[in-house]
């Protein structure tokens, strides 16, 4: 890989600051986007931090343990590599059926039109 396309390259500069990398890796920009709709929320009095992180709202997972979560993952990634399901996302649903409350009617023959 080339350093120059992660973030923390500065081009201008001609530097890569590792740090910066570190920090998206963990999630830092996330935590600090829930933080910004978290201070949002308090002011207007909207829920767009409900809206926009439901999963990690009801799981309890707030701007502050975003870094410990992604090191958890990283731990047990390396623990155990392995894809989790033997077969591909396609594979697995190529057999579902969905039931649909509108069908389409099938296309009608021109003698059928007339």
């Amino acid at each position: 890989h080339n350093h120059k396309k992660f973030p923390g390259y500065d081009p201008d500069e001609k530097e890569y600051d590792a740090s910066v990398h570190r920090d998206y890796i963990f999630g830092d920009h996330v935590a600090e986007y829930m933080r910004f709709l978290e201070q949002e929320d308090e002011e207007s009095g909207t829920k767009r931090l409900q809206e926009q992180f439901r999963t990690y709202v009801d799981a309890g997972v707030t701007a502050d343990d975003l870094e410990d979560m992604y090191i958890e993952v990283h731990k047990a990634i390396r623990a155990d590599p392995s894809p989790k399901h033997e077969k591909s996302h396609k594979e697995r649903t190529a057999n579902v059926t969905h039931d649909k409350k509108y069908k389409r009617p099938a296309r009608k023959t021109y003698e059928q039109r007339k």
